[in-house]
């Protein structure tokens, strides 16, 4: 799993109730938290978009879904949400100087990047 943050901000003079909706893409699981808040005029809230990663390593980034954010009766922010699954590293040894009962091995863990792209800053692809 791999996550972004986005802040959502308010810049208008009375409170909004904002809304994000997620739309995946093919397998993988997309996620957004808070989906629904309230906001004061004039603040900020973060927001945290997940995508739960596949086991195997893609071919540089995939898009996974879109995430729309809605409130105060605009037209919707629009943002595609771009992961890439990296390699598994192999596990690392480590040798302490002395006597050991044996080689201690680090964990193996998986890699993984995440990149929120709005659809202004990308390329269109078809819906």
């Amino acid at each position: 799993i791999t996550n972004a943050a986005l802040a959502i901000e308010n810049n208008r003079d009375e409170p909004a109730d904002v809304r994000c909706t997620v739309t995946a893409t093919g397998p993988h699981q997309v996620t957004v938290e808070p989906d629904a808040f309230h906001l004061r005029a004039g603040a900020t809230r973060r927001i945290s978009i997940r995508v739960a990663l596949p086991d195997a390593a893609t071919e540089g980034p995939v898009i996974v879904g879109r995430v729309k954010v809605s409130g105060h009766g605009d037209a919707p922010l629009s943002l595609r949400v771009r992961a890439t699954a990296l390699a598994r590293r192999s596990p690392i040894t480590v040798r302490a100087l002395g006597p050991t009962p044996a080689p201690v091995r680090a964990p193996r863990r998986k890699a993984a990047s995440a990149r929120v792209v709005t659809d202004a800053d990308a390329p269109s692809d078809p819906d």
